[in-house]
């Protein structure tokens, strides 16, 4: 089961992120909160809330875990352009 296993926010809504396979990437999560309709969301515009996650249950969370994205989207974003992963991002149906 893949994991985020460190997490370091950067700046603005990057993170730098790794996993569990090894992995590590850096995820701008600013095109994703620009696109996602969803009022859960929405606290994450506010800079001071987003610095605030966590890394709980292998994943992100923010705002005492009322808040969290899956760590293979995480993992899709860090690593999007991979060929080698293609095959995996379409089979997660992030593609």
């Amino acid at each position: 089961m893949l994991e985020v296993t460190q997490a370091k926010y950067l700046n603005d809504y990057q993170l730098a992120l790794s996993f569990s396979d090894g992995c590590e990437g850096v995820v701008d999560l600013y095109p994703f909160l620009e696109q996602e309709s969803r009022k859960v969301f929405q606290p994450l515009w506010d800079v001071s809330v987003f610095k605030a996650f966590k890394l709980e249950y292998g994943t992100l969370t923010w705002l005492n875990g009322t808040i969290d994205l899956a760590p293979e989207y995480l993992y899709f974003l860090a690593k999007r352009y991979d060929a080698r992963l293609q095959t995996q991002f379409a089979e997660w149906g992030y593609l």
